[in-house]
């Protein structure tokens, strides 16, 4: 070295920045882990995770509280399966759901509140109305499509005779407090009274089965929604704040018989799948609809091969003609999460592959294309497993207008104090509940394993 040369120096990291990084890295890699431990149910709090997710996002969305007695931005978002894994409450892919807040606590309003929905008919297979208890998460009120009536000069398309592409197709529908005297309500078609001692009472509009091309709200937009004084029928200029009392159920179900049961029990020695009745008791549960459900484990065969008989439905996927009145309005399989209790594929009724004596056979799988051109080629449908820790099967039947023997909601709700295994609904609904079997993907690739020569075990349950 040179006289004229200075020395290097030495570069001193900045510990601060180093540990803020190393910080941001290990907060990041939490949250990847974290995010996929919920998707997956990893642990039991997973559904609560994405419920209070979705909440985040209703409360950031939602509008101010004062100026105006037009309250329809407070709609939630829609819950619905159209991201898999990324709801709660097991959505249906091809049904949604969108929750509105109705609040008759003096602290949040000195005064009765009415409200004013209105709306339009929906593009689809099925629309409905519940108005809930937000204590226990029951309904008290439900008004299922066909039973709503339409504003002078409109037609209702779910009703017998009626063009299902009627442009007319306005309704109203008022929600008020029991004793409300407001001059709007006389003469009113379709009125709901909320019952004295219910506080919140929350909303639910659920559309399924979207005429093809639409999307989820089935081409309408959400109701118009204003509230009023219920006695002097005054606008009142403000909106009820979200708060989580008003959605959250605080209390157990009231529902008959709505018991908490272990679904992992369901599963049994592994030897057969069957699937038995549950309630969705405190779940926000739909009047029309009834659900059979089991758990799965993949560790008896990596394949799950069920079958069952369809009841007739009606064809709306083009949009036009009528509604035909059939066995059921609708019918849809779901694979979801038990903790997580969210969604990550359906099969719905005009979708699947029914054989020529009307049965649906689906294989539940790893994601294999092998596996699945297998499946198309033998007519059989395919899920792939997806990413659940803990997989189940959803089973819907939407009831129709008629009454159907084989409707899964004639199957007895679990009693948890009665061995399982007794109670499931192929003993009551036959064939029409799903039943199976596991097996491996090798036997699946030689032989279907063996699903050709099966015999459905509510066979000898069928009259």
């Amino acid at each position: 070295m040179t006289d004229n040369q200075q020395p290097t120096p030495k570069h001193t990291p900045n510990k601060w920045l180093l540990g803020f990084s190393i910080t941001t890295v290990l907060l990041g890699l939490f949250i990847v882990l974290f995010s996929y431990a919920t998707i997956t149910g990893t642990y039991k709090g997973a559904g609560k995770v994405l419920a209070l997710a979705w909440m985040a996002q209703w409360k950031m969305d939602y509008p101010a509280l004062e100026g105006s007695n037009d309250c329809s931005a407070a709609w939630s978002p829609s819950i619905d399966a159209s991201e898999p894994y990324m709801l709660p409450a097991y959505p249906d892919t091809h049904a949604a759901y969108w929750a509105l807040v109705m609040s008759h606590d003096p602290q949040v309003s000195p005064e009765p509140i009415a409200y004013e929905i209105k709306g339009k008919f929906s593009y689809a297979r099925y629309q409905t109305l519940h108005v809930y208890d937000g204590a226990t998460g029951d309904y008290f009120a439900a008004l299922k499509d066909l039973e709503i009536e339409p504003d002078a000069g409109s037609v209702n398309p779910f009703r017998a005779n009626i063009d299902r592409t009627a442009s007319n197709r306005n309704y109203t529908l008022w929600v008020v407090p029991e004793g409300a005297s407001l001059t709007q309500i006389a003469g009113a078609k379709n009125v709901i009274y909320v019952p004295k001692h219910i506080i919140e009472s929350p909303i639910v509009m659920a559309i399924d089965r979207p005429d093809d091309g639409q999307p989820p709200q089935a081409g309408v937009p959400l109701p118009r929604v204003k509230v009023f004084h219920a006695q002097s029928g005054e606008p009142i200029l403000r909106c009820n704040p979200l708060r989580l009392k008003s959605i959250i159920p605080s209390q157990k179900s009231n529902i008959k018989k709505a018991q908490s049961w272990d679904k992992m029990k369901t599963i049994g020695d592994g030897k057969a799948i069957r699937l038995y009745h549950s309630t969705g008791g405190g779940l926000y549960p739909n009047k029309h609809l009834s659900y059979l459900t089991t758990g799965l484990d993949t560790q008896f065969g990596n394949v799950a091969m069920v079958k069952f008989k369809t009841p007739s439905t009606p064809n709306t996927k083009t949009g036009f003609g009528m509604l035909t009145h059939e066995d059921i309005r609708f019918w849809s399989m779901c694979l979801g999460g038990m903790n997580a209790t969210n969604t990550s594929v359906c099969l719905v009724d005009d979708q699947a592959i029914i054989d020529d004596d009307g049965y649906v056979t689906l294989a539940i799988g790893p994601d294999s294309d092998t596996l699945r051109k297998i499946a198309q080629q033998h007519k059989i449908n395919y899920m792939n497993w997806g990413y659940h820790q803990y997989p189940d099967i959803i089973f819907r039947h939407l009831e129709g207008e008629k009454p159907f023997k084989y409707s899964s909601k004639n199957a007895p709700i679990v009693d948890v104090t009665l061995p399982l295994w007794d109670q499931g609904a192929e003993r009551t609904i036959g064939v029409y509940s799903p039943a199976g079997f596991y097996c491996t993907a090798d036997n699946f690739e030689k032989n279907l394993c063996g699903i050709k020569d099966y015999k459905h075990v509510g066979l000898e349950f069928m009259e």
